[in-house]
């Protein structure tokens, strides 16, 4: 059970925990006991073609939420997806530049084998 705490426009606010006045669904995320503080977000104009506010809004109808929560979410999804693209590359270049310090260790170990593996012949045709 939340205890009741203030009510702004669109939020009601329980133990620090923030819901949406017409949905009952939690917003905000973790800056400030799970509340984005207002102060700490900033307003952006940005131009984007009538599509794809239609499928904008068609979208943040289904899932009760809204325009800037929406664009937040996407932005973070897009800032992460950059980030994991940016690792599989330093990745990449990491594996590709070892490489051939693979293929010399394996070639030293292959040589060192079948030195081994010879020296292991001649001493069992000895004791035969």
């Amino acid at each position: 059970m939340y205890i009741y705490k203030s009510v702004t426009p669109r939020r009601l606010i329980f133990h620090n925990k923030a819901f949406r006045r017409d949905t009952g669904k939690q917003v905000g995320n973790s800056t400030n006991g799970g509340l984005t503080v207002l102060s700490q977000l900033k307003k952006v104009l940005i131009t984007v073609p009538d599509t794809l506010l239609e499928q904008v809004d068609a979208l943040v109808g289904l899932e009760k939420t809204n325009r800037s929560e929406f664009v937040r979410e996407a932005m973070r999804r897009y800032i992460e997806e950059k980030k994991k693209t940016a690792l599989k590359a330093q990745m990449e270049k990491g594996y590709q530049e070892m490489a051939e310090i693979n293929l010399n260790l394996a070639k030293m170990c292959f040589e060192a084998e079948d030195e081994q593996f010879s020296a292991y012949e001649e001493k069992l045709a000895e004791c035969e």
